[in-house]
């Protein structure tokens, strides 16, 4: 099993890298207490591409530091819904 680390422990071994975190325990605020790290990088991208290894866990992608002033980034939200097609999208009559 992969070690659990706080938010404080994680902030002090990857300052200034991009961290993909599972078995995360949240606080009220949506803020890591502790988590997972399954992946850590300088380069963004390599987070994006290790999303495989969370093998269908909930992650979080996070950035430890301070945030580069020419940095911009989108939030998306990916809906799939779990109902077959044939049920999405038709109106009940009753």
């Amino acid at each position: 099993m992969a070690e659990i680390l706080t938010w404080e422990q994680i902030t002090q071994r990857f300052q200034g890298e991009w961290l993909l975190i599972v078995e995360a325990e949240l606080d009220e605020q949506m803020g890591i207490i502790q988590g997972q790290v399954l992946a850590h990088s300088s380069n963004q991208d390599d987070i994006y591409n290790a999303l495989p290894l969370r093998q269908g866990r909930s992650a979080s992608i996070e950035y430890v530091g301070e945030m580069p002033e020419d940095l911009a980034f989108i939030l998306s939200y990916e809906f799939t819904s779990h109902l077959p097609t044939s049920a999405i999208g038709k109106p009940s009559l009753s």
